[in-house]
């Protein structure tokens, strides 16, 4: 079902298609199905749809190209733009902001991310938040967003690569991407992450994915496996490997067993630390994050995790996959060594 604010868009959409059929209007891909008629994002459209909160998937190049065009309709998370206003119904024209009104808001802050990607304002300077699912990484970034000036939320690696162009414009960046791909594009960033015991963060993965409320569309390929299969069954599979090894992924760049020697090299540019110490990590490495224990709220707690995933359903995946689950908690023990050191 759409949400009202996507509904309020699409309407706007729906009155310029109505009026003027062969108008060309880009649109985000995600929502290309809510809005049909739409074409991907292309200088070449007559007006471009944008949520304001995903400029980054947007290339640069458009974005420059709609800095002066006339902006139409927006709500709390879309804005619409027409290159040319004569495309605008009269009926709809007394709706379309004051020029006044659009340089204070919107088209401001369009001009000022545009510029601090051309001036490469926070290129060396950003903290880069690598976040392992269910590591308490949903709270931290939470408190760390309000801290910095621009934040960017990154759901993969191929996001990320997409972003390239936009990162300087952003002074923390978080998501479920890898050191390995951060590094690349990002060398002189601060990587920051958390780490959990493999065996109670996949139990905590597995009552998120069983939530009665959870929609299960928006669920990824492992936690809806994890969603309709015992654990046993799910860590035979290459998705359970995946699921376990997770952490070795995020850090080691391999969803398998890592050299000692691998894992300690790329832990020696990370700023780590484990759940179990939520505390000591921010008093150690909060000033990256610029947050400090308190700071943190508890979101995306599952509160019945033990009747979602029952102890009998843990001790029969521990009899079956015990070593697996051993050899994944090397890199956690590894952190959580240092932090004990730390702390004596």
């Amino acid at each position: 079902m759409l949400d009202p604010l996507r509904m309020d868009a699409r309407a706007w959409v729906d009155r310029l298609h109505r009026r003027f059929g062969e108008m060309t209007i880009a649109v985000p891909e995600a929502l290309r199905d809510d809005f049909p008629g739409t074409v991907d994002y292309s200088p070449s459209a007559d007006a471009l749809l944008f949520d304001r909160a995903m400029l980054n998937i947007v290339p640069v190049e458009v974005l420059q190209e709609i800095a002066s065009w006339t902006l139409v309709f927006r709500n709390p998370r879309f804005v619409l733009f027409v290159r040319d206003p004569g495309f605008v119904p009269p009926s709809l024209r007394r709706l379309i902001p004051s020029r006044e009104l659009l340089d204070r808001r919107f088209v401001r802050r369009l001009r000022a991310y545009l510029d601090d990607i051309s001036n490469g304002r926070y290129s060396g300077q950003q903290t880069v938040f690598l976040h392992i699912p269910k590591t308490a990484g949903t709270s931290i970034s939470h408190a760390a967003w309000r801290r910095f000036h621009r934040s960017l939320q990154l759901r993969s690696v191929d996001e990320l690569r997409r972003a390239v162009p936009h990162l300087s414009a952003y002074d923390f960046i978080s998501g479920h991407v890898t050191f390995e791909a951060a590094k690349a594009v990002l060398p002189d960033a601060q990587y920051v992450t958390l780490l959990r015991d493999p065996l109670d963060r996949l139990i905590s993965a597995a009552g998120h994915a069983r939530r009665p409320s959870e929609d299960e569309q928006s669920l990824g390929p492992g936690m809806r496996a994890m969603r309709e299969t015992r654990l046993k069954a799910f860590l035979d599979t290459r998705g359970g490997r995946l699921e376990v090894f997770m952490q070795n992924w995020i850090i080691g760049g391999n969803a398998g067993p890592l050299p000692e020697a691998h894992m300690r090299e790329k832990l020696d540019q990370i700023a780590a630390g484990t759940v179990e110490d939520l505390d000591g990590f921010l008093a150690r490495h909060g000033h990256h994050l610029r947050i400090g224990p308190g700071d943190v709220p508890r979101k995306n707690v599952t509160a019945n995790r033990d009747a979602l995933v029952p102890q009998e359903e843990v001790d029969e995946a521990l009899e079956a996959h015990g070593d697996m689950l051993e050899e994944a908690r090397e890199i956690y023990r590894m952190v959580r060594q240092r932090e004990l050191a730390l702390a004596r």
